[in-house]
């Protein structure tokens, strides 16, 4: 047991302690040590959670933590109240702080005035009977629920506990051993504490509390739906602002994509016209070294074979539709003979040799002319 005095003073050391779940011989119980720090040590490892707050201290008649649960087994079971009762651990702060009241002749127990905190238990046997057990519950938000839980605490309030009655003092000794002293008091097991702590026969004052409690749970479930109300409004908000976003997104990659498109289509196109360009050019230069062969080629052809007029035409045509290195080779095949030939005659063209067919007096005008006029006019195109 510990005084009031000492909850004043030492209670809010409880904050950052450990709620654990600890087995031994079948049971939920307590880790020990047999130093402070050791039983800190021993204790960590079965840590489900951390008190978070601790009330009751201006009083120190009874103090309420508020703890965080972290472990989803022990959520689990507090939910389906297969966990119910917690005991609360602590160490003295000195043996000059411990106070051993004798119980019976062969019992006794240990009065705190000073103490550190060590942890909480769940635990299958409650440390004060059907008093020490977990309270309301809630899920959801940390910040909130430490403000409705310490609401709730404050709605229940600390009248409804009773201060341990005063039993007359029968002997005062000094132990032998540590030098503490040793009070013996009249009457004074335990199911009689508990007895004095809180009259279960006063039907009057439970019926109080059982209305304050059917309160605090209706007030607790009213905060629990609107919660949850809160918590669907804001899912929606958060599915329609995603949604917004990827249709952002949608809408800009197709932009994009728009834009990618129609620079590789004015691309194809620059492209196209360059090489129109291109091949205009080229077959304007083999035309214009072409013709002056293929007329050479035609006088000579004609003077030595008299070719008429659609002769002519028709050797000119079929040159005119060969390859610019074909007619190189057929012109260097007749060029010596072709200078031997009479320098002049009366129907000899400008050139010396025979007047040019008019299908080409347009070869001048070369430059002038498109891709499709080129291709006819070498004798490539119908």
């Amino acid at each position: 047991m510990v005084t009031a005095e000492a909850n004043k003073l030492d209670g809010h050391e409880f904050v950052g302690k450990p709620d654990i779940v600890f087995w031994k011989d079948g049971k939920r119980d307590h880790t020990t040590g047999p130093t402070y720090e050791k039983s800190l040590e021993v204790q960590e490892p079965y840590r489900k959670g951390t008190m978070q707050k601790v009330m009751g201290t201006d009083t120190g008649i009874k103090l309420t933590t508020i703890s965080k649960i972290t472990d989803p087994e022990t959520q689990d079971k507090i939910r389906k109240k297969e966990i119910k009762f917690v005991s609360p651990a602590v160490f003295p702060r000195s043996l000059e702080d411990v106070e051993i009241i004798r119980t019976s002749e062969n019992s006794h127990i240990h009065i705190l005035h000073r103490y550190r905190a060590l942890h909480r238990a769940f635990v299958d046997e409650p440390a004060y009977g059907p008093d020490a057990t977990i309270g309301p519950t809630c899920e959801g938000d940390g910040h909130e629920c430490l403000l409705k839980l310490q609401q709730l605490k404050a709605g229940i309030g600390d009248d409804d506990v009773e201060p341990i009655r005063q039993r007359k003092i029968i002997s005062v000794k000094k132990c032998s051993i540590t030098g503490n002293t040793i009070i013996e008091l009249e009457n004074n097991s335990l199911n009689q504490q508990k007895d004095n702590v809180i009259k279960l026969e006063d039907k009057e004052k439970i019926a109080t509390l059982e209305t304050k409690l059917a309160s605090v749970e209706k007030e607790f479930k009213e905060f629990k739906a609107k919660a949850n109300i809160e918590s669907d409004e804001d899912k929606k908000k958060a599915a329609a602002k995603a949604a917004e976003e990827e249709k952002k997104k949608l809408e800009a990659k197709k932009s994009a994509e728009e834009k990618d498109e129609e620079l590789k289509k004015e691309t194809a196109k620059k492209a196209a016209i360059e090489a129109e360009a291109a091949m205009t050019a080229r077959i304007a230069a083999e035309i214009s070294e072409k013709l002056p062969l293929i007329d050479k080629f035609v006088a000579a052809k004609t003077m030595v074979a008299s070719l008429d007029e659609k002769a002519q035409s028709t050797l000119r045509e079929t040159m005119m539709k060969a390859s610019l290195e074909s007619v190189k080779k057929d012109w260097d095949a007749i060029k010596e003979f072709a200078a031997a030939l009479p320098s002049k005659r009366s129907n000899e063209s400008e050139i010396g040799y025979f007047p040019q067919s008019d299908s080409f007096t347009a070869s001048s005008n070369l430059d002038s002319m498109t891709s499709e006029e080129l291709l006819k006019e070498a004798g490539l195109q119908n």
